[in-house]
């Protein structure tokens, strides 16, 4: 039998924390019924909306590609270890938070928000990737994501060839990466 200091915030809300589990850490969807008492003794009565779960933890193990440019959108594949379906998927790029889609136990996606400075600038640099597949907890494992700048196109030479190919093409721009 766990139990757990309440908050009272008013006659329809209560907070606490969950205690450490009981069963196998390692066992994946470990089912308790939740109860709450307001004397101690008398406890409400187990329906269907009072069952909790207790998950075993996920990890992400590394994503691809592992960078993409500051303005975002870049459709990042995660894998790791995610346990059963979730339908509460977030994926938080350094502190931003973005919506995932949870595809497998292995595997989750989720789009790169755009990088910004406090001007509204995009910028460049390395954030921690991390994923919550309750809304709330997310992975403690530290996976990096890069912002890069934007590449961009400024000529191409020739700008025309033939229908039948062959012919070398020279691009000229900036930000430009070996990949």
């Amino acid at each position: 039998d766990l139990s757990s200091s309440v908050i009272y915030r008013s006659a329809n809300r209560l907070e606490c924390e969950a205690p450490p589990s009981s069963s196998d850490p390692l066992k994946n969807n470990n089912n308790v019924t939740f109860s709450v008492t307001t004397n101690g003794a008398d406890r409400t009565e187990p329906t269907s909306t009072s069952l909790f779960q207790y998950t075993s933890l996920h990890e992400i193990h590394d994503v691809t590609p592992s960078q993409g440019p500051s303005r975002g959108g870049t459709s990042a594949l995660v894998r790791g270890n995610f346990g059963t379906l979730s339908s509460l998927v977030l994926c938080k790029f350094g502190d931003n938070v973005v919506d995932g889609v949870y595809i497998s136990e292995t595997e989750v996606s989720c789009v790169s928000p755009s990088f910004v400075d406090r001007n509204g600038d995009y910028e460049t640099g390395v954030v921690i990737l991390s994923v919550a597949l309750n809304g709330q907890d997310f992975s403690k494992n530290l996976v990096k994501f890069v912002y890069v700048s934007h590449p961009e196109i400024v000529q191409l030479f020739p700008q025309s060839v033939s229908s039948e190919g062959g012919v070398h093409i020279t691009v000229k721009g900036r930000n430009f990466m070996d990949s």
